[in-house]
């Protein structure tokens, strides 16, 4: 235990229900900031087999991520280290309360009987597999942050920018493990060897080497490892939601609320007659799903990657389009709905000829592993900055004007779509002809010069 008595114990209750208390009211006030945003036009609760799969190969098969065979394992090994981690931190907060094998024992005999192991955790302190598999996880998680490392520092991939931010994560998560493994090494110098911790063993050695070797050596050692694991472990736990790393808590739900309706379809104006503005070019103008997608980006930059635009120079980057909300959002903060709000589109955010540069492919939105839907924002944008600004590229604004006037966009007159048939003989439901089928002859063909 990292300390004795029940001083010590009652102190360890108090500093997590803090950090608990202050990491789910931050997680309140993100919910708040979505808020903001407008209701949805396109259903996000459908098709529920259909998005659990979604989640079963994007979040937990990190499909998406293996297109990369540098990042996938990487993230991989991240990813389940902290899912097999949870074991260990509350065996970790166990042992703090001073549920020692010796109490558990008593509580195992008096209160839950004959079905559990006695040992401090439940089915998992003393027995092989747990060692091994924790011990086995904290090897590959420190590989693959070497990894991370190595790809931020010397690689340094065109799509990622290199930020303090990302640097602090990397080495928060690496403190994490390193002290989960200092204090089961001080565990092995005090208690003796445990069945499959070899790194744990080998963490022991080194205790040793450094003059850690009597028992009351072994409890300074094992406090001191506590202590400085629960503070990072808080710290990393509160750092989340302020921090770009947000999206290991946004990314399966916004995972599973992808749209379901068919690529490329465009969602529609809701309340078309009635409304005063068309389109988005504020925080609060954009959806709430929008607004979730900004909190979400991991700023991995796949997007940018694979986006025909920016690999041609031109000014977009659909990274951008959601580091701008973000960004946005976060500094903006919750305003009164009277309060005017800042702009997006703008000189210093999404400029209106990034919104003009996207070529709509949706490789931005096919490539993102956290279900980022970059379309529909810029669609938006391009509806305000045409329907209530007029600003629109001239090659835009002729094409428009002569799909709405002639239906295609030559303006060739729309009293001219049947001279393709010319000479052919052909039957026209409007000359009186009668048939079980019609063919319809499409934009192009009827148009077109060829």
């Amino acid at each position: 235990m990292p300390g004795s008595g029940i001083g010590f114990a009652v102190l360890e209750v108090i500093v997590f229900a803090l950090a608990t208390a202050l990491f789910i009211y931050s997680c309140w006030m993100k919910i708040k900031l979505l808020g903001q945003g407008q209701p949805e036009v396109i259903k996000r609760w459908d098709q529920i087999p259909k998005r659990i799969m979604l989640l079963v190969n994007e979040v937990i098969g990190h499909r998406k991520h293996f297109r990369d065979w540098y990042a996938g394992p990487m993230h991989l090994f991240i990813f389940y280290g902290f899912m097999i981690l949870f074991l260990s931190i509350v065996n970790f907060f166990w042992e703090g309360l001073g549920i020692t094998p010796e109490v558990w024992e008593k509580i195992r005999l008096g209160v839950i009987g004959k079905y559990v192991s006695g040992s401090a955790l439940p089915f998992t302190e003393g027995f092989l597999w747990y060692h091994l598999l924790m011990d086995t996880f904290f090897v590959l998680v420190l590989v693959a942050l070497g990894m991370a490392f190595f790809r931020r520092l010397i690689l340094r991939p065109e799509r990622m920018e290199l930020t303090s931010e990302a640097l602090l994560i990397l080495t928060l998560i690496s403190g994490v493990i390193i002290t989960d493994v200092m204090i089961e090494g001080a565990k092995i110098v005090k208690e003796g060897a445990f069945p499959g911790a070899y790194f744990g063993q080998l963490m022991a050695i080194i205790w040793e080497k450094v003059g850690v070797k009597s028992e009351h050596d072994a409890e300074i050692a094992y406090a001191i490892s506590w202590w400085l694991h629960a503070g990072i472990l808080l710290g990393f736990l509160n750092y989340l939601p302020i921090s770009k790393h947000t999206h290991i808590l946004t990314a399966a739900p916004n995972v599973f609320m992808q749209s379901s309706e068919p690529k490329g379809a465009i969602p529609p104006i809701p309340n078309l007659e009635e409304r005063e503005s068309w389109g988005a070019h504020t925080i609060p103008e954009l959806s709430w799903k929008a607004l979730l997608d900004g909190l979400t980006c991991q700023e991995c930059g796949r997007c940018q990657e694979q986006c025909p635009a920016y690999n041609t120079k031109k000014p977009l980057s659909p990274k951008k389009i959601h580091l701008d909300i973000k960004h946005l959002l976060s500094e903006e903060g919750l305003l009164p709905k009277d309060k005017e709000r800042v702009p997006i589109i703008s000189e210093k955010w999404t400029t209106p000829e990034e919104v003009w540069s996207c070529t709509t492919c949706r490789a931005c939105m096919t490539e993102c592993p956290v279900g980022n839907e970059h379309i529909p924002k810029i669609i938006e944008y391009r509806r305000y900055l045409t329907l209530m600004e007029g600003n629109i590229p001239g090659e835009a604004q002729l094409t428009l004007q002569n799909l709405e006037k002639n239906s295609n966009p030559w303006g060739v007159g729309f009293d001219q779509r049947g001279n393709w048939a010319e000479g052919l003989d052909v039957p026209v439901y409007a000359d009186g002809a009668q048939a079980a089928f019609c063919y319809f002859v499409g934009r192009d063909v009827s148009f077109a010069d060829s």
